[in-house]
């Protein structure tokens, strides 16, 4: 029972960050034109995209927990949170950069605002 106690945290984290990069990698699909509608868009995330994130943030806790337990046990925590944050940020990048869609002015940094700000495609935030 102190084993699932312990794994417990990860998993929510796990999870949430899992979750954020399916509704992130979706946005980021349909505002560059990745796909031929929504439904092919959101079963290239469900069935390409995710199943590749969870085994590399679950590796990567895997290892880190192994590695970190052993010499930085005050903390293991943040560095396994910093982990798969760290993991889930380069599968976006590399599935971003593989993928291509129409491209916009302003690219990424528009691409946020549109997702942050809810800002209209191509539009850049004033002052």
């Amino acid at each position: 029972m102190r084993k699932l106690s312990s794994i417990l945290p990860y998993f929510v984290f796990v999870t949430v960050v899992t979750a954020f990069y399916m509704h992130f990698t979706f946005n980021y699909m349909k505002y560059f034109d990745i796909g031929v509608n929504d439904g092919t868009r959101l079963m290239d995330v469900f069935l390409t995209r995710t199943p590749v994130v969870l085994f590399f943030q679950v590796a990567a806790l895997f290892f880190l927990d192994k590695f970190i337990s052993r010499r930085l046990n005050q903390w293991r925590i943040r560095l396994n949170i910093m982990g798969a944050f760290a993991v889930v940020c380069i599968v976006f990048w590399g599935f971003s950069i593989y993928s291509q869609g129409i491209t916009r002015e302003g690219g990424f940094l528009q691409f946020l605002g549109y997702y942050f700000l809810g800002l209209e495609p191509g539009r850049i935030p004033s002052g």
